[in-house]
């Protein structure tokens, strides 16, 4: 989901073009590190690269992958460390860069909150730029640290919310996901509850991306709609305030949000301030920076048009499934959002915890540990597994939601086995991701035939598990050669809302060319032929076993990431 990709290693690439051309600048604030990108505004050529890593660069504030882990659940990110991870990377860029930058936008993890007092709000609005962010708005939060997208510790403001409004298929239909502990409205609901001081010094809250749009422009920044959708309190139709979750939320929300824009409209010039100290130009535009999924929409070119569809699907430690569509149908398992490209557009997304820990489990116990052996063993079952089918759950599911953990398996007869051969073993947890996939997908208005999937994450460079998800869809896998989508996607959306700006309207945001893409699967007919319809509804009677069965169990109650 929205997990930071951050890098192992430190990163900077340069390639600074004539001097005279116009950039777009990408910020990406993730939760291991931030990352600047700039483009050829006529091109969309990637100019300029760096990043700096959080954990590595700014030990002082003891971060494990940018995260304080705490008791029950509770992660959170010091709002300190963004601040002076921002302001070096800013100040590091050559001034030939930061000079012809005419537009920028931002990236940032979904979900994350800031809350700032009456007098941080000051402080921003009269920053001095002979000193950082840090230093001018030191004291300026009621909360130093943060929550983040990785915090579970808010599931009983999620069952409190989820009543208010009629259970999880209504919150659904109405905001586009049922409650998680990792939603905004859930964390805001938890420090009302929990810090009553802290919420009653509290007189705004930011989303991460609106907290950085905040501190380029110099004033509070509206949120925009896109990310607005992961944080159970808009009408995920109507792009407005639900007033009902609101009230359900915390007392006196509504005078705390401030308003929502679209993702693609100008906020302005950026601040005196960043001109100042980094070197911006006066006439450069800021445009709203969103989530880091919202943001990857754009950056990986996906489309919703008659040529056809592309589906993005990352493979990671979680496991994840996006597309955009028309004709949405949110439910109580997984995600619908406001698109950030267009009106009368909405991206879902589908997102599994267990990704590549799950898979390795498998590989250690049929494979010895070898992602060699592990992907002959793959190859060597035929497609559709012999009619076999399993799920490995090392920790709880959320697609579907499944309290319990461990391995399950039916064999053709959908009768339940304690085990299978090691090759069935091997393509079944392979194939049940994207069954499942392909299931959900449809029931959320997506396409279930792409013209197209764009893989990503570490799994995207395995042979074995692209050409299954290539044979499961019937539709080639590519490969994007840049891995900073979320960035490349924030520089886009800025030179987008730079266009809509000069032509004082919506204009279309044409997807990304693919000539940066390699193809890494197509798709075999014969294989492709193995996963009728029949088979899906098989697997969806599966899954359903398995939620009748976690229904009994005594973990039943356990929180939803």
């Amino acid at each position: 989901m929205a997990a930071g990709r951050g890098l192992d290693e430190a990163s900077s690439h340069a390639n600074t073009g004539g001097a005279s051309t116009a950039l777009l600048l990408g910020i990406d604030l993730s939760t291991q590190s931030v990352t600047v990108v700039f483009l050829d505004a006529g091109t969309n050529h990637i100019v300029h690269i760096d990043t700096l890593n959080f954990d590595r660069e700014l030990p002082q504030f003891g971060t494990s992958a940018g995260l304080h882990v705490g008791k029950n659940g509770k992660v959170t990110s010091p709002v300190q460390m963004w601040l002076v991870g921002l302001d070096r990377i800013l100040r590091r860029q050559e001034q030939t860069l930061m000079g012809r930058v005419k537009a920028v936008s931002g990236s940032a993890q979904q979900h994350g909150s800031v809350f700032w007092t009456a007098d941080g709000l000051a402080a921003l609005r009269g920053m001095a730029p002979a000193d950082s962010f840090s230093s001018n708005l030191y004291g300026g939060f009621a909360l130093e640290d943060c929550p983040t997208w990785a915090d579970s510790s808010t599931q009983m403001e999620c069952d409190a919310i989820e009543f208010a409004t009629g259970g999880p298929g209504a919150m659904a239909a109405l905001t586009g996901s049922r409650a998680y502990c990792r939603f905004t409205g859930p964390q805001i609901a938890r420090v009302a509850r929990t810090e009553p001081l802290v919420w009653k010094h509290t007189a705004r809250v930011s989303l991460v991306s609106s907290f950085l749009t905040s501190l380029l422009v110099g004033h509070p920044a509206p949120v925009d709609a896109s990310d607005a959708s992961g944080m159970n309190l808009m009408n995920v139709r109507t792009s407005e305030w639900c007033e009902e979750l609101l009230e359900a939320t915390a007392p006196g929300l509504a005078a705390r949000l401030g308003t929502i824009v679209n993702p693609w409209e100008s906020l302005g010039p950026i601040s005196p301030y960043c001109t100042a100290r980094f070197g911006f130009a006066t006439d450069c535009l800021v445009i709203p920076a969103s989530g880091d999924n919202c943001c990857s929409v754009v950056g990986t070119g996906l489309a919703c048009d008659q040529t056809g569809s592309t589906l993005m699907v990352s493979l990671g430690t979680s496991d994840t499934l996006v597309g955009l569509t028309r004709s949405p149908r949110p439910g109580p398992e997984g995600h619908v959002m406001v698109s950030p490209r267009g009106p009368d557009e909405w991206f879902a997304m589908l997102c599994y915890k267990n990704g590549a820990l799950a898979r390795e489990a498998v590989r250690d116990r049929v494979a010895g540990g070898c992602w060699k052996k592990f992907d002959d063993l793959v190859a060597s079952a035929p497609p559709g597994n012999d009619g076999n089918l399993a799920m490995t759950l090392v920790m709880e599911e959320i697609v579907p939601v499944l309290p319990i953990r461990g391995s399950f398996r039916v064999d053709a007869q959908d009768e339940p086995v304690a085990a299978l051969s090691e090759a069935h073993e091997a393509r079944a947890v392979v194939e049940a991701r994207f069954l499942s996939m392909r299931v959900h997908a449809g029931n959320l208005g997506l396409p279930t035939a792409p013209s197209r999937i764009i893989a990503t994450g570490g799994g995207s460079m395995s042979t074995s598990l692209t050409q299954v998800l290539a044979d499961v869809f019937n539709a080639p896998v590519l490969v994007a050669d840049s891995s900073e989508a979320a960035a490349v996607g924030a520089a886009l959306r800025a030179g987008h809302g730079l266009k809509c700006k000069k032509q004082a309207r919506w204009v279309e945001l044409l997807a990304s060319p693919l000539k940066d893409f390699k193809v890494m699967a197509t798709p075999n007919a014969q294989a492709a032929a193995a996963y009728p319809a029949t088979l899906l509804k098989r697997f969806a009677a599966f899954e359903r076993g398995l939620v009748a069965k976690a229904q009994k169990h005594p973990q039943a109650q356990q929180s939803r990431g």
